[in-house]
């Protein structure tokens, strides 16, 4: 049976298009009418949980993110592969708010320099890119302000 999917509605070949509130047809591409509609040949209907229906990614999930925070899509995989990004551009530092994710390079970095720790020096919070030298100006300022001992935890 062919159905003419017109009305926004944006699938492509082999992807589930959701009838229904938990009914989904695995639809693949059949023709394109003259309106630029998408007409599909509805091959299987199946029941699908909706946490198993692939989603576009969110344009945030896409490059990675400084602070995960940020993430359209804040969901294992959305944080996993930010991650991933950033360390093959060897951007080892990512925040979560106010935690610095940190992962281990397996390589010497040009990150520790003297320039460095001038350049994060009485700098706010995610006003740079997440580095140690952020959180530990960050609570030292803290401990000088408010007079209260500060905690770095390491893992």
């Amino acid at each position: 049976m062919c159905v003419n999917a017109c009305g926004g509605s944006e699938h492509g070949a082999g992807l589930p298009v959701k009838r229904g509130k938990c009914v989904y047809f695995v639809a693949t591409l059949h023709s394109v009418d003259q309106t630029s509609c998408w007409s599909m040949l509805f091959l299987q209907e199946m029941v699908v949980a909706a946490e198993r229906v692939i989603k576009p990614m969110h344009a945030t999930s896409i490059q990675g993110v400084e602070d995960m925070i940020t993430l359209a899509d804040l969901q294992e995989f959305t944080i996993l592969r930010n991650l991933h990004w950033r360390f093959n551009q060897d951007l080892i530092y990512t925040y979560t708010g106010s935690i610095l994710v940190a992962m281990n390079p397996y390589q010497v970095l040009p990150i520790y320099s003297a320039e460095q720790i001038k350049l994060y020096k009485d700098r706010k919070l995610g006003e740079l890119p997440p580095h140690i030298f952020a959180i530990g100006d960050n609570s030292f300022s803290d401990m000088k302000r408010f007079g209260k001992d500060q905690c770095i935890v390491i893992r």
